[in-house]
């Protein structure tokens, strides 16, 4: 009789663990994304110029924490990620990250001169 530990696991099963894994951790970097959006934009929508230096220290460690916890994941689609993440983290706002992004991709044939990649989530 066996204890479930020693048996051989199928190809199926896990592509299924495998594909569960991929899910659960999508799902955590999705929240995890919110959640440095929510908080970076509930801070940049209540700052005041007092608040602008401990508002700027903030916004640089949930950036910091961003790359050190997505920064080591193997694929250029995910690097672009955890950059653009980072960068929506600094920037504070939806507008004016969609002006940077604007601003990346215009050159000298026009708005959409280069691209500009959002990434994969890990």
């Amino acid at each position: 009789m066996s204890d479930g530990r020693n048996e051989k696991k199928t190809y199926e099963q896990l592509e299924e663990e495998n594909f569960r894994l991929r899910r659960k951790n999508k799902n955590r970097a999705k929240a995890l994304r919110d959640l440095n959006r929510a908080i970076a934009a509930n801070y940049y929508r209540h700052q005041t110029s007092a608040d602008t230096a401990r508002g700027n220290a903030l916004a640089i460690n949930a950036a910091l924490n961003m790359i050190g916890q997505y920064g080591g994941f193997d694929g250029s689609h995910h690097k672009d990620w955890v950059l653009d993440q980072t960068a929506r983290l600094l920037i504070g706002n939806l507008q004016s990250y969609n002006k940077w992004v604007a601003n990346l991709k215009t050159g000298d044939d026009g708005p959409e001169t280069y691209s500009y990649s959002e990434g994969i989530a890990p």
